[in-house]
């Protein structure tokens, strides 16, 4: 019997569908991104209309740090669904990364404004307020997240927890450090 697991066919000789292909990349090792992007790129080719692909394409992009194409695709996601709280979220991630603060900052909270116990985008808005200067609105927010979650206390678990690249990690890292720190 032939193993079809990494073909482009089904057994029956089918091509695959765009869902699919969605599913193959969701298959493939978490750091395997330039496979993730070719499957949802096939996925959104059969499917230009599946927000879902051009999120988790993104994240693929957001990875592999191709900052611009990640943006492009988190772009074209909401433009398909401008009601998903995750993709104002991980557009927020991508404007951090790309050092965009008041862009992150805007999308994070419409991500809240959709979701208001929306840890991933909490998490985001605090370390971005810190980034922008507004340390205490941003200790707050993570004093919050600490009271929900232990993980909070360190940043490397924290980026562990919510996929976070190193800009983000690093940025939390400093504001954990600067909690309870007195600048007067």
């Amino acid at each position: 019997m032939a193993d079809n697991t990494d073909s482009n066919t089904l057994p029956n000789d089918k091509p695959f569908t765009a869902e699919q292909w969605f599913y193959h990349a969701l298959a493939r090792d978490a750091a395997d991104y330039a496979g993730k992007i070719a499957d949802y790129s096939e996925s959104i080719r059969l499917n230009p209309r599946s927000a879902a692909a051009y999120i988790n394409r993104c994240s693929a992009h957001f990875h592999a740090d191709n900052l611009a194409d990640a943006l492009q695709d988190i772009t074209e996601a909401l433009r398909l669904n401008p009601q998903v709280s995750l993709a104002y979220s991980s557009r927020g991630e991508v404007h951090f990364a790309m050092q965009n603060f008041a862009s992150a900052q805007a999308d994070f909270q419409l991500s809240l404004r959709l979701r208001p116990s929306y840890e991933y985008a909490k998490a985001g808005l605090a370390i971005t307020l810190h980034a922008s200067g507004d340390r205490d609105r941003a200790f707050e927010l993570w004093m919050e997240l600490l009271a929900q979650d232990e993980t909070y206390r360190d940043a490397d678990a924290t980026g562990e927890k919510l996929t976070w690249v190193s800009p983000l990690i690093e940025e939390a890292r400093m504001l954990i450090a600067g909690m309870g720190k007195d600048d007067s």
